[in-house]
């Protein structure tokens, strides 16, 4: 038996079982991603409370600031958000 599907109805059977688990999928990375944005946010915040240099690369170059970048696009309006409430209280 193939492992593809042979008939278009079959197609769209698993077209439509892909689309209908597309929201949980999208979903599930959503808070993942929210949770490693938090995680890797105060893991930066600590570095930054914990490091006294007039040199920004001091709060730049580490581990901390490295994770968060690598979280990616997706996390900017996170940073946008974070950034509005540290200054807005």
């Amino acid at each position: 038996m193939s492992p593809y599907p042979s008939s278009q109805k079959e197609k769209a059977l698993i077209k439509l079982e892909e689309q209908s688990q597309s929201p949980t999928i999208i979903i599930a990375s959503n808070q993942q991603r929210n949770q490693d944005f938090a995680e890797c946010s105060a893991s930066w915040a600590t570095h930054k409370a914990t490091t006294h240099s007039s040199n920004s690369q001091a709060y730049t170059l580490c581990g901390e600031y490295i994770d968060l970048v690598d979280l990616g696009i997706g996390i900017i309006l996170h940073a946008i958000l974070a950034y509005y409430n540290d200054f807005a209280n």
